[in-house]
């Protein structure tokens, strides 16, 4: 499983920050089409809250796993139903986005660093 351009961990910084490479997200969508699983970075809406965790995408199929809790495998069909900039003080709005998604009529939420979003549309169809 590969990290997302869009994930900034802790060793993530001190590697950029030292002159290593930045995250490229045509090469996490290359890598995602090749049958890869790419790990991004997310925070799913819950009511009013954002829960953290990550999708990990594959050509296979998508799961949403909490940071807490077992994974959750979102079923086909899936299609982006809208993209849009997210109003929260639990995210940084400059660098991320929100993608509802549906899932088998199932409506989901996701806050996703804005790098990410070309490759989740590519994985959910839309």
């Amino acid at each position: 499983m590969r990290k997302s351009a869009g994930t900034h961990g802790f060793f993530d910084v001190i590697r950029h920050a030292a002159g290593g490479p930045a995250g490229d997200p045509a090469a996490d969508l290359h890598y995602f089409e090749s049958g890869g699983t790419v790990a991004v970075p997310a925070f799913r809406r819950d009511g009013d809250r954002l829960r953290r965790g990550r999708l990990e995408v594959a050509t296979s199929g998508i799961a949403w796993r909490p940071r807490f809790g077992a994974a959750v495998m979102l079923p086909p069909p899936r299609q982006v139903t809208g993209v849009g900039f997210i109003n929260s003080t639990a995210v940084n709005s400059h660098m991320f986005r929100l993608i509802s998604v549906s899932a088998a009529g199932t409506a989901w939420e996701f806050a996703v660093p804005m790098t990410d979003v070309p490759l989740l549309q590519a994985a959910f169809g839309g």
